[in-house]
């Protein structure tokens, strides 16, 4: 019997507020209203494009993405990235730490008629600081951050109700792995844990519980590899059993000489593993050096700031007591020059310092009231002087002992490698080293250690097969979810199918097709996209080149956001940078324009050496459909970046006569 497919109510964008967002000089309290099908951030290198895309997920979120990160379920990677202490890493690398106490991001968005405002501040590690929520009659929630998480919940509660999702965490995964393709560059069509939940929630929506789904598919994972485990253990278990047991008939069957050539051996494995041991000791003395030696800069640096700021401070005391008639422009240039600064005779500056001598003002004889300074003044300059050549001298040294220690950690580090290779290498050359340390109890301590062993051995032999047990059973309560959603996908894939073609082709030129597997073997589950190109089969991302694989993803991304919203899909793109050759760059500009067109938005950024994508997607769209922010007005420019603003001013001027062309 086939269900139906729950559409979900996507949010729209509307704005983005930045408040004290010092990385953004020129617009630090930064408003962006997204009005226009596109939104095009563009901009040049390292001026903040990405950082941008993923303040804004934050905000939408409460977290940064990390797609890169190996996904195994919505709740796991959400446990993830809500720590705070992510966010403030990654925030506290890009501004500067006066102004991240008070930067905070503020999203507006609606879903199906309710509008939400959800500020975050940066250091808040996602927290919710203000909430507004208007419901589509006018009433209006607004809450501010208490003690407790209350705010964070209402939000949780209420977006994911209004979206029509089971849980947070899948809100959180859709907007970081399908409608966000991010600076990581995951391909999300050939990671197959993230495409299920994808693939769940998009055709399982609405027939079974997709939550549950995915804790199956970690738990069948969990119990298929503590089986492993355990078939490991009990493997280890009994090559140690043979081991002891060929100590046993070496020992009846040639007394004397194995017992000879056990000695050896013995020594031979004490001596390797003392040279281990002894360059441990070495690196962990060195270790303990260069870590005295920094203690010692850090003291010694902060003891000359202090008596440098002493001297300075000192100086300008000193300085105050002189005349100031000495110091006068007119008087330090003439001096200077030996040419009056006023009529410009020379050879006057011993005339003028003879006047300065007798305390007379070298232009009109009076009397110059002379300030005497502390006469101790002198002295004092001259000792801390002395004081601070010493710690110069004795941190210059430090700096020395701690590069010195510095190369001799190294050293030592090289050699507790190479003591570590060999004894690895002896190991491996004398596997039955290990059980020579049983001989000196005899053949009966032997068997005795070989009876524990074997006791082990059972043991881990059970644990896999329960195990392995479990593993089966959920493989079986699995298969009941995976056959409702490929009913579902059968029933609506060509929908999806046809729309993932119109993509990819408008972008490849070839003909593209994809087509739904299940996983073979009683560890898999799940489905993985099977993709061709002129029905060539690509079962590897290595298969096709890094420029289709990026770009046909976006694809995939595009349909699936497409087929699962129940109005319109918003797609965030960090645009891949030189990727891709001119005419492709075009291709993916139609790419983007196909989508648009069919009511969705797109927000993204775009470096100007890439411009053709965003010239072609700026012909299809025009100004009327498209937004181009320049990144280059919002902060400083490099001094590279300075010295060729004009390519800069011609590329956007061929984006802004692109935008009018039609």
């Amino acid at each position: 019997m086939r269900g139906t497919t729950k559409k979900l109510r996507l949010p729209e964008l509307k704005s983005v507020s930045l408040t004290d967002f010092d990385l953004y000089s020129f617009e630090p309290d930064l408003e962006l209203n997204f009005s226009k099908s596109v939104f095009c951030l563009i901009g040049a290198n390292g001026l903040g494009k990405t950082t941008f895309l993923n303040t804004l997920l934050f905000g939408l979120t409460g977290a940064i993405p990390d797609t890169g990160r190996s996904f195994q379920t919505a709740e796991d990677y959400y446990s993830h990235v809500r720590k705070h202490s992510l966010t403030e890493d990654y925030f506290s690398g890009r501004l500067k730490s006066g102004s991240l106490s008070r930067s905070s991001a503020t999203v507006h968005f609606d879903i199906a008629g309710k509008s939400f405002s959800v500020t975050r501040e940066l250091l808040g590690g996602g927290s919710i600081s203000k909430l507004k929520i208007v419901d589509p009659h006018g009433h209006t929630t607004e809450i501010e951050a208490d003690d407790d998480d209350a705010v964070d919940n209402t939000f949780r509660q209420e977006l994911t109700t209004a979206i029509g999702l089971e849980s947070y965490a899948q809100y959180v995964f859709l907007s970081h792995f399908v409608w966000t393709f991010d600076e990581t560059r995951h391909l999300l069509i050939w990671d197959d844990t993230a495409l299920n939940l994808a693939l769940d929630i998009a055709f399982g929506s609405g027939s079974y519980s997709v939550q549950e789904a995915d804790k199956l598919r970690k738990s069948l994972s969990a119990a298929d590899s503590r089986g492993r485990n355990s078939r490991f253990a009990a493997k280890q278990v009994e090559d140690r059993i043979k081991q002891l047991r060929d100590v046993i008939e070496q020992s009846l069957s040639e007394d004397d000489d194995v017992f000879k050539s056990e000695e050896q051996l013995q020594a031979k494995h004490e001596s390797l593993l003392s040279d281990v041991n002894e360059a441990q000791e070495r690196v962990e003395d060195k270790e303990r050096l260069l870590r005295d030696a920094d203690a010692a800069w850090a003291n010694t640096s902060a003891q000359l700031s202090e008596l440098q700021l002493a001297y300075r401070q000192r100086f300008s005391e000193r300085v105050k007591s002189i005349s100031h008639v000495d110091f006068h422009p007119v008087i330090k240039s003439s001096i200077a020059d030996d040419i009056c600064a006023i009529c410009s005779t020379s050879h006057i500056s011993d005339k003028i310092r003879a006047h300065l001598a007798e305390c007379q003002c070298p232009l009109c004889g009076s009397a110059i009231e002379r300030r005497t300074g502390d006469e101790n003044a002198m002295l004092e300059l001259q000792s801390i002087d002395k004081t601070i050549s010493k710690i110069r001298s004795k941190l210059s040294e430090i700096i020395n002992n701690r590069e010195l220690f510095e190369s001799q950690l190294s050293s030592s580090r090289m050699q507790l490698e190479a003591a570590e290779s060999a004894f690895d290498q002896f190991l491996e050359g004398h596997p039955d080293a290990k059980a020579h340390s049983f001989a000196e109890g005899g053949v009966e301590a032997l068997k005795a250690k070989i009876a524990e062993f074997e006791g082990e051995r059972d043991a881990f032999d059970k644990e896999s097969k329960d195990h392995y047990k479990k593993r089966d059973k959920i493989k079986k309560e699995l298969r009941e979810y995976e056959q409702k959603l490929k009913v579902q996908y059968d029933d609506r894939a060509d929908q999806f199918i046809k729309r993932f073609r119109e993509l990819a082709e408008a972008f490849i030129g070839l003909s593209v097709d994809v087509e739904l597997k299940p996983h073979g073997g009683v560890s898999r589950s799940g489905y993985s996209l099977s993709l061709k190109l002129q029905e060539q089969l690509r079962v590897k991302q290595s298969t096709v080149s890094e420029s289709q694989g990026f770009f046909l993803d976006i694809a995939l991304r595009m349909a699936l956001s497409e087929f699962m919203a129940e109005r319109s899909a918003t797609i965030f793109v960090d645009t891949p940078e030189g990727s891709l050759d001119i005419a492709y760059e075009a291709k993916a500009g139609l790419m983007f324009s196909k989508f648009a067109e069919a009511g969705n938005k797109i927000v993204m950024t775009a470096n100007l050496r890439s411009s053709h994508l965003v010239l072609r997607l700026a012909e299809l769209q025009t100004e009327q459909e498209m937004q181009i922010e320049r990144l280059t007005e919002w902060t400083e420019l490099s001094s590279v970046q300075r010295e060729q603003e004009h390519l800069f001013t011609d590329a956007y001027s061929e984006i802004d006569a692109a935008l009018r062309s039609r």
